[in-house]
């Protein structure tokens, strides 16, 4: 093992998860060994890029999502004896952010199935094999990490999905935007992005079909701008319980 994680970043991480959980840091350890494995097989890691870079991307804003994440929970548990949180992770790639993400609400106490959605054929079978290496050490992972080789307009969820990340699509296009607005309606949207300047370009043209809600800056250790966008559908009604999708750049 590289200890990819637990000794070359955890200082980086225990500010966001601390001490208490030494699992979650052992977990991280494992996938960034899979991904460093895999890494070179269709691009899936930038050939100069970091896998740490990657996960910290993925974990660093988790304390601003985990916090509507909460608030869902909560409400759900009102209304229904079922606690489990239905997740995706749309154009996965090597699972980022989604398996950093479901480790991260596993270590809080919550219940979270991630479906990992990628439309490559080959990306997808790369996945399979990273996934295959982190659910050899943990078993009971396995019906936890939903591997889906398709596009987003061919799925059709079985479960409402209140929680769904991307780091795929980029630049927006409006076709991807409408494609989203059929598939989840009631969906709350988290979008990670870069420069600001850009990102509000991007959405301005969208504003018929994104409200956004909040913008939320996050800092990277490798000192590059980066931003979390909070919006909602622009002609979905507010709803008591909102479904959550988190998507990135």
């Amino acid at each position: 093992m590289n200890h990819l994680v637990s000794f070359d970043k955890k200082s980086e991480l225990l500010p966001y998860f601390g001490s208490q959980h030494p699992r979650f840091l052992e977990q991280l350890d494992i996938y960034a060994d899979a991904v460093e494995q895999f890494r070179t097989q269709h691009n899936i890691i930038g050939k100069n890029e970091k896998v740490i870079d990657h996960i910290l991307d993925s974990l660093i804003p988790y304390p601003f999502i985990s916090s509507y994440i909460k608030s869902y929970s909560m409400e759900k548990k009102k209304i229904s004896k079922d606690d489990r949180i239905y997740c995706a992770d749309l154009g996965s790639g090597a699972g980022l952010p989604g398996i950093p993400l479901l480790l991260a609400l596993e270590a809080d106490g919550y219940t979270v199935d991630m479906h990992l959605l990628e439309k490559s054929i080959k990306k997808a079978r790369t996945l399979n094999e990273i996934n295959y290496s982190f659910v050899r050490k943990y078993p009971s992972m396995r019906s936890r990490l939903l591997i889906e080789n398709r596009r987003v307009e061919e799925w059709k969820p079985v479960h409402q999905i209140p929680f769904v990340v991307t780091r795929a699509f980029r630049p927006l296009s409006k076709q991807f935007i409408e494609q989203l607005i059929q598939t989840l309606p009631d969906s709350i949207v988290f979008w990670y992005k870069g420069r600001a300047r850009v990102l509000f370009e991007e959405f301005s043209k969208f504003k018929d079909e994104v409200h956004i809600e909040r913008i939320h800056y996050y800092h990277h250790p490798s000192k590059y701008e980066r931003h979390i966008v909070m919006s909602r559908w622009t002609e979905r009604p507010v709803t008591k319980y909102p479904f959550f999708l988190l998507l990135d750049k």
